[in-house]
């Protein structure tokens, strides 16, 4: 029954974060995508989405996103985090789809790692829409050490990545 029930906490926390949050307009873009505040260049709305097709290029996926969340909250810029923070969330989801086919012990580090790094991202992002939560810096090396979990798959399955 423990299985059941985390897979259903595991959908659950995936279907709250897929919703995302609506309440602000992301930061105006220019030419580009590129952010008018910080000049940093964000995917624009009108960019394929292709799905990642494997668990290394899913994981792959959600270290540049999160690399750009990072670059953004180092430049002091909250605007340009706030779309890549939505964006991890379908990312971090299809990492679960794609843990399917691991072995127990590997899947469950993969959803533990995909749960607690929703929950950090989650946060930050509420945060940023004026509810009580962290700044990313509060939460910074619990996201670390859970990509690091992700890696750590990864190179157990003989897929050595990095963002």
């Amino acid at each position: 029954m423990s299985g059941k029930l985390q897979h259903l906490k595991t959908w659950c926390l995936t279907a709250i974060v897929l919703a995302g949050c609506t309440s602000e307009q992301p930061a105006p873009l220019t030419h580009a995508g590129r952010n008018s505040e910080s000049g940093l260049t964000l995917p624009t709305e009108d960019a394929p989405k292709a799905q990642p097709e494997t668990l290394e290029d899913a994981i792959r996926a959600v270290l540049m996103t999160h690399t750009a969340i990072q670059t953004a909250f180092d430049a002091l810029d909250d605007e340009a985090a706030h779309e890549p923070l939505h964006q991890i969330g379908a990312q971090l989801a299809r990492v679960t789809e794609l843990s399917s086919g691991l072995h127990d012990a590997q899947r469950h580090r993969v959803q533990i790692a995909v749960v607690k790094l929703t929950n950090a991202f989650d946060s930050v992002d509420a945060t940023l829409h004026g509810r009580n939560g962290p700044h990313y810096q509060d939460v910074f090396l619990d996201i670390e050490d859970n990509v690091i979990v992700l890696q750590q798959v990864c190179d157990q399955l003989g897929h050595s990545i990095s963002p």
